[in-house]
């Protein structure tokens, strides 16, 4: 792996400088920095967690503007409503806003808030009255104390909306995404990265080329994974020359 790094050692466009992003990037450090739970951006790592996060907090303030504005709308009715009564009125109107949400299931709960533990989010999605209580009232605006690591859902938010990129395979321990906006692969685990660039000006990026050579990635099979890189045209010319030159002494 080490020998394929060196090959591709070249300028890389990075998430956290490339233009077409710039507007997200500062919604981004706006809101997580808001809410204290804004992670500095040294690395493209660390800006993929954010965008989790990111995603994971408009689910929440999604389902907090729409149970207030049911409860305004329903004011005058609202106390004498039993609890059950509320519970399903609530969950009806906020079905087609779940739809649109990303979202993935986790141990038979839907998780909306990849922070947040398996019952904060059981709660978000099926029981917004309990947020009634003074015990959970506060989560709206104060909750950093409730925050759980997102790793302990694996890679299920990158596979399901959370990021902008797309996720094209994984083990359970190494996973490798693609960005389009900087024409990078992402080799993952939950804590570090190498990045592996394409040409930018690349013909014929396919979901399929790409899932190939992600799957060569982590097979850690240094010829398998040349001979997918060759075999992509994806890199510069200059490059894939480094490369044919590096296989053929791996065959030899």
């Amino acid at each position: 792996m080490n020998k394929i790094q060196k090959i591709l050692k070249s300028p890389r466009l990075s998430l956290l400088s490339v233009n077409s992003l710039s507007q997200k990037r500062e919604h981004m450090r706006s809101l997580l920095s808001e809410a204290k739970i804004y992670r500095r951006e040294k690395s493209d790592l660390d800006y993929i967690h954010n965008e989790i996060i990111y995603q994971g907090l408009l689910n929440k303030k999604a389902f907090e503007n729409a149970y207030e504005e049911l409860r305004s709308e329903l004011y005058d009715s609202w106390e004498h409503m039993e609890y059950d009564e509320k519970v399903n009125y609530i969950n009806r109107v906020m079905d087609p806003l779940k739809i649109t949400m990303p979202s993935f299931s986790f141990q038979e709960t839907t998780i909306t808030i990849p922070f947040f533990d398996e019952l904060l989010n059981a709660l978000y999605y099926n029981r917004m009255i309990i947020f009634e209580r003074p015990q959970y009232f506060h989560l709206e605006k104060d909750f950093t104390s409730r925050i759980s690591d997102i790793s302990a859902y694996g890679f299920a938010p990158y596979a399901n909306g959370f990021i902008g990129g797309q996720l094209l395979t994984e083990n359970g321990k190494e996973a490798v995404l693609y960005y389009e906006e900087t024409r990078n692969l992402y080799h993952i685990t939950l804590s570090s990265m190498d990045i592996y660039p394409l040409e930018p000006n690349a013909l014929n990026v396919n979901e399929e080329m790409l899932k190939e050579i992600a799957e060569a990635l982590l097979s850690k099979d240094e010829k398998r994974i040349m001979e997918a890189f060759i075999r992509s045209r994806y890199l510069a010319i200059h490059l894939e020359k480094r490369m044919e030159k590096a296989l053929k002494k791996e065959k030899a």
